[in-house]
């Protein structure tokens, strides 16, 4: 992740998990392989609070899991 996003997120230019992410625990799920990426994740995640998806570009609509 560039240095402007790490400044923009609050995460350390030098540290690729900032948050510690690899190393949370939480039901049966392993999170280890964050640690590589968990501030691009974080960033990407960020980015996204507020908006919303579009149907017509939601490859998965109509499957098993989309809603009636």
């Amino acid at each position: 992740m560039s240095n402007a996003r790490e400044a923009e997120l609050g995460t350390k230019i030098n540290q690729r998990d900032t948050c510690g992410l690899a190393n949370y625990v939480g039901g049966e799920v392993s999170y280890s392989g964050y640690a590589s990426y968990a501030d691009q994740e974080l960033f990407c995640r960020w980015k996204v609070i507020g908006t919303q998806g579009k149907v017509s570009r939601d490859w998965g609509s109509g499957g098993a899991q989309a809603p009636p």
